[in-house]
Order: structure tokens, then C-alpha cells, then sequence
């Protein structure tokens, strides 16, 4: 573990990561986020190789995902994708909703969904709508980080909901309520985010792995 003041400039932060690229004694970096304000984490995050790269946040492992030759994906986008795996939940021509933009979870999760067969709309908290929305989808994935920002009156019996969120007094992004109607459902605490961690761990043991060969 490499910790910084919050004083630390872009120069030192990507002098850092730099020196850890180079150094084959580290099979992966995680740049642990976010950043202070002044820092452009994106461009640290694009410094890390692919094959370093065991979050799966730099432009390189984005752009593989989307050419289905990935290498690391985002943690969480993968052990979302896990869970499908696990508990059998067929993703082909199945129409999700993903509700979030972001780079970290919502962008690079919609391409695996994607890959994997599903048709897949985004949406985001200023979608129009919204709740309207959402009865028309099996699947419905939330990411957006406003504490149960999606209310549990705008979902149906039966649907499959994964709230990838995570806000301060251990509460998702969707109305804990909601989960009383879904066939399956994420909690928070203790779903998408051990899934999360697992997720990281398992691809930090495989850049171990890629190095040693």
C-alpha cells in the first residue's frame, strides 16, 4: 500500500503508478479512489496496463471489453455478471435496464450485458419517466449513488433487481421495500458489494498468474 497526503500532486501520483508499471515484482495496481478533486484520476487509472490493470478502470481494459478480448474488467461490473453466472439467470434477449452512466460501473457493464446476449437500455436520474420505465424491464440494474433514489412503487412482481449502490446509513439506491417484489434481488449491505471485493481478489490472483507465466 502506497498512501498519499491530500496534498499529493498529478506528477507524483503518476510518477507512482509509472514506477509500479515497471517494476515486475507487482503483478497488479489499484488506484484507490476517488481522488481528491485536483487529481485527474481518469488519466492516472489509463497509466496502469491492461495487464496490470486488476480493477478494470483504464481506457485499455475498456476498450478490450467492448472488443470481447478483455483481460480485467471494472470489480463490480464482474461480480454483477457473477452473480447472473451463478444463479442461472439467462441474459440472452433479455431486456435490461441499466440506471447509471458511469465509467466505473454503468458504461462498461452495459457492454458485457451486451455481449452476453441481453438487449440493454441505459438510463440514468434525469431520465424522463423513470418510474414508468421500469415496469417494462425483467432486469433492472441501478448505479447511481443517491440513497433509494428508485421507490419501490415503480417496480412489478417478479422482477430481477441489482442495486449496485451503496450511500451513507447502509442504504442502497433502490427502496429497500422493493426487494418484497422481486424474484431476486441484491441487498444492502452484503450483495453487490462482497461480490465486489471477491471479484477484485479473483483478478488480482489472475495477474499474478499472467505474470508468472
Amino acid at each position: 500500500v502506497f498512501h498519499f497526503e491530500e496534498t499529493v500532486t498529478q506528477e507524483e501520483m503518476e510518477a507512482k503508478v509509472r514506477e509500479l508499471n515497471a517494476d515486475d515484482t507487482y503483478a497488479g495496481i489499484m488506484i484507490q479512489h476517488p481522488l481528491p478533486k485536483h487529481i485527474d484520476e481518469q488519466k492516472c487509472f489509463n497509466l496502469i496496463p491492461a495487464s496490470k490493470d486488476v480493477d478494470g478502470l483504464s481506457a485499455e481494459s475498456f476498450g478490450l471489453i467492448a472488443q470481447s478480448r478483455q483481460l480485467f474488467a471494472p470489480a463490480t461490473a464482474l461480480g454483477i455478471m457473477k452473480l447472473f453466472e451463478k444463479y442461472n439467470i439467462n441474459l440472452v434477449g433479455e431486456e435490461v435496464l441499466m440506471i447509471g452512466k458511469s465509467q466505473i460501473v454503468g458504461l462498461p457493464l452495459s457492454v458485457m450485458l451486451m455481449k452476453a446476449g441481453a438487449t440493454v437500455t441505459v438510463a440514468h436520474s434525469r431520465t424522463k419517466d423513470l418510474a414508468g420505465m421500469i415496469k417494462n424491464f425483467k432486469i433492472v440494474i441501478v448505479a447511481i449513488g443517491k440513497a433509494e433514489f428508485v421507490k419501490a412503487d415503480w417496480f412489478t412482481e417478479g422482477q430481477i433487481i441489482v442495486d449496485a449502490g451503496y450511500n451513507e446509513g447502509n442504504v442502497g439506491d433502490v427502496d429497500h421495500l422493493a426487494y418484497e417484489k422481486a424474484e431476486y434481488y441484491t441487498p444492502v449491505p452484503g450483495g453487490v458489494g462482497p461480490m465486489t471485493i471477491a471479484s477484485l481478489m479473483t483478478q488480482t490472483a489472475a495477474a499474478i498468474d499472467l505474470m508468472n507465466k
